[in-house]
């Protein structure tokens, strides 16, 4: 028997927001177990999936629709406030102009 080599998966981007590292840790965590090489069948080499992890307000928010498969973390802090490094993320969002359908096509969590 021959192996075959299974379709490329889709990038994955994981965006976190943390204020004191714990939405950071888990990120990475998310990102580092998506990235390992899938092996399970022994017929079937699967390719590495490509990830990215980054805060919320390091990524261009505006390529938010054409990422195709997209994991957030984020913790709260004080009162439930937003951590900072995902603020601007989280504006974009909440925009009344932003189309209802503008994310119609990204798979996220």
């Amino acid at each position: 028997r021959r192996a075959t080599v299974a379709m490329e998966p889709p990038p994955l981007l994981v965006l976190y927001g943390s204020e004191t590292g714990n939405a950071r840790d888990v990120a990475e965590r998310i990102a580092r177990e998506a990235a390992r090489d899938g092996g399970g069948h022994t017929m079937t080499r699967r390719p590495r999936r490509r990830v990215h992890c980054l805060p919320m307000d390091s990524f261009e928010v505006t390529q938010l629709p054409t990422a195709p498969l997209i994991v957030c973390v984020c913790s709260t802090t004080g009162q439930g406030d937003p951590p900072a490094n995902m603020r601007q993320f989280w504006r974009f969002l909440l925009r009344k102009s932003l189309p209802p359908d503008s994310l119609a096509d990204v798979k996220f969590a």
